[in-house]
């Protein structure tokens, strides 16, 4: 959780995470829902829908290397009451894969760690050193192949979340 992390000297952050155009159509078209799980908001503004996470710690070195850690986090639905729970996302900077913990209609009980989606800063990070503050502009998420698996499988999605495929867009801003 986002406690192990957290400190005074450390940057805390937003973050908004919204779906993908041709993700969004694709899922609302067969009746699909997304909802942001507490204590994660709803994202507005957009045409389509996402969280807006306001709980977050990060930090990055002179390099550009970090970490970045939200609380809550976003369920995707679909029409016949099968969802996936992603909640408190961590991951590295400025490459890597988003780790969150995973809730599924099949599960018994409990989450398991998954790492959903693969993206790259090196183009979206901007760090302010004197300020302590960094943040990141329009990011592609991109589903990994697990996590592809998963929404063919829960929420019966086919080739428009293929592993690689943009899923997301995501941006972020911290400061002490």
């Amino acid at each position: 959780m986002i406690n192990e992390i957290e400190d005074a000297d450390m940057p805390k952050g937003t973050a908004a995470f919204r779906l993908a155009p041709a993700v969004w159509s694709h899922f609302q078209s067969r009746g699909g829902t997304v909802k942001a799980v507490a204590p994660a908001g709803e994202l507005t503004g957009f045409t389509e829908p996402g969280v807006l996470f306001s709980l977050g710690t990060g930090e990055v070195d002179a390099a550009g290397k970090g970490q970045a850690r939200f609380q809550g986090g976003i369920r995707l639905t679909g029409a016949d009451g099968g969802f996936i729970e992603l909640t408190d996302p961590k991951g590295t900077i400025p490459v890597g894969k988003v780790e969150w913990s995973v809730k599924t209609s099949s599960q018994d009980a409990g989450s398991t760690q998954l790492k959903a989606f693969e993206y790259s800063l090196l183009k979206s990070l901007k760090i302010s050193p004197l300020s302590l503050s960094f943040s990141v502009s329009e990011t592609d998420f991109k589903t990994t192949p697990v996590f592809a698996a998963l929404l063919r499988d829960i929420l019966g999605f086919d080739g428009e979340a293929e592993a690689g495929t943009v899923f997301a867009h995501a941006t972020a801003d911290f400061g002490i």
